[in-house]
């Protein structure tokens, strides 16, 4: 029998008793300054992330406010700290002297270094967090974000010589040599005598409990199109077998920008087929199934924590909203039933394979936006991608073996980061019958099955320009998108004077 995730919408009353009061998290939601102390109680934050005496570090991310960064953590007492970044504002801030920003290239101006990850160098092991995040005060404090993360020890003579983690995430940083300019080269570049890829080889991955997703500028060719993109995503859910009731199953894309889905829908074709890939236990293909977008709405972002303000972190055009099939859209919240972050709007990026039942086949948290750019798409000679992205994909039968591997509980710091305390309030519940002392939930922010839009919903999108005012008296045109992305003094917010 292959295994699966079993999702409830909240835990029947008679199980709490025998739920465990400890649990592994695979996937964490951030903490928000719009929740109480209860709906923050298991979710994560940039102090729980980069945290212990790290040798070094590096970091990955697209929009940097380095004020910010330094002052939300102890990045500035971590000896060296290697930058990838995909703004050019980065190198006009003032940048610590422990600090190499490098700026990975891009094919064209549709294409950016979107990648939002953290990979920290300890004494016993390394730790590798992958995010939604921008490195900025209201991506951390005031969106609702995600994150993946673990800690690996040092290899042994035991140790496998190598992993599929381990060979996805050497792959995506190969490729920073040939495209980060000025020159970054991760086999002649040192830190304490080592290279860079002799410090990654050094580590055992083999306990991870998810699969590394990559996208990598390029048109790609051969072996390199299986690692790159919604064909990574297709080629390793080919190979897992499901129970047979996901025969069929709906598809969910929940992002927070909007590209363009090809000429009547072609692309998203191409890539609903990558998310319906992978075989039932029976032998047959699971085949394809109906397409959720979870996107909020007008509304939704009007009366949101801040109101207009957080949809200038969720670019989504008017023109691509508009030739979405209107049955597609689903929303961000259930107003007869709402979670904790139903007023916290998304930055977060989430893909998955429900069973109307409540059950996920499996589950991905990404930076990737729905967006050919990130995502990369088919051409007649190659697999084009323009963006560079990290996602992590939570399989099952993966999770199953990496919970029974002696280094699962390993952590670099004091703090054990695989399991937390069960929350009071737990929005969504998936659990892994591993054994019976385990039990397994991601912290799902939106309601699955998700809500359809009623007739009067309308797709959030920055080019509706005629909305009522939001809670502060804001028209969805007043916020100007740089004094709250890198705010100053005490100046959280610009805005022009409504007219």
């Amino acid at each position: 029998m292959s295994e699966v995730i079993d999702l409830t919408l909240s835990p029947p009353k008679k199980r709490q008793a025998d739920m465990p009061s400890q649990t592994y998290q695979p996937i964490r939601l951030i903490k928000s300054e719009a929740l109480d102390a209860r709906s923050n109680r298991d979710r994560y934050h940039l102090t729980d992330v980069i945290t212990g005496n790290a040798l070094w570090a590096v970091v990955c991310n697209y929009m940097i406010d380095l004020p910010w960064f330094l002052s939300a953590c102890n990045i500035a007492n971590i000896p060296k700290v290697l930058l990838f970044h995909g703004c050019d504002d980065v190198h006009q801030q003032r940048i610590p002297g422990n600090f190499d920003c490098f700026q990975p290239s891009v094919i064209d101006a549709y294409g950016t270094h979107h990648s939002k990850a953290f990979v920290l160098f300890y004494d016993s092991g390394v730790r590798v967090c992958v995010c939604t995040a921008n490195l900025l005060s209201c991506d951390w404090n005031s969106m609702t974000q995600g994150l993946w993360q673990q800690d690996f020890p040092l290899k042994t003579t035991a140790s496998a010589s190598t992993s599929p983690f381990e060979i996805q995430l050497t792959y995506y940083f190969e490729k920073h040599c040939q495209f980060t300019k000025p020159n970054w080269n991760g086999h002649t570049y040192q830190v304490f005598g080592r290279t860079f890829f002799e410090w990654i080889r050094q580590y055992d991955f083999s306990s991870a409990t998810v699969r590394l997703l990559t996208s990598v500028p390029g048109r790609h060719v051969g072996s390199d199109i299986n690692m790159n993109g919604h064909m990574q995503l297709r080629s390793i859910l080919s190979l897992q077998n499901f129970p047979s009731e996901f025969r069929g199953s709906p598809v969910l894309c929940q992002f927070s920008s909007l590209g363009s889905l090809g000429k009547e829908m072609k692309w998203f074709r191409e890539f609903h087929e990558s998310l319906c890939a992978g075989a039932c236990d029976s032998g047959n293909v699971l085949g394809k199934g109906q397409s959720h977008l979870v996107l909020p709405t007008t509304e939704e972002v009007r009366r949101s924590h801040e109101g207009y303000a957080s949809g200038q972190s969720m670019p989504v055009s008017l023109e691509n909203a508009a030739k979405v099939p209107f049955s597609m859209w689903c929303r961000w919240s259930n107003p007869s039933h709402p979670s904790p972050s139903a007023h916290v709007m998304p930055h977060i990026k989430t893909y998955t394979r429900y069973h109307p039942n409540g059950r996920l086949a499996w589950f991905a948290l990404t930076s990737c936006n729905l967006s050919q750019a990130a995502w990369g798409v088919q051409q007649k000679a190659n697999f084009f991608v323009r963006s560079w992205e990290l996602g992590v994909l939570v399989i099952p039968s993966l999770l199953a073996q990496a919970m029974v591997h002696p280094n699962f509980t390993f952590c670099c710091t004091s703090n054990n980061n695989n399991v937390a305390e069960r929350a009071v309030v737990n929005e969504r519940w998936l659990t892994q019958t591993v054994s019976d002392e385990h039990a397994v939930y991601i912290n799902l922010p939106y309601p699955v099955p998700p809500i359809p839009y009623t007739s009067n919903d309308v797709p959030w999108s920055r080019g509706i320009d005629i909305l009522p005012l939001d809670q502060y008296g804001r028209c969805n045109e007043c916020v100007v998108a740089g004094d709250r992305l890198y705010p100053s003094g005490n100046r959280q917010y610009g805005y022009r004077q409504n007219k």
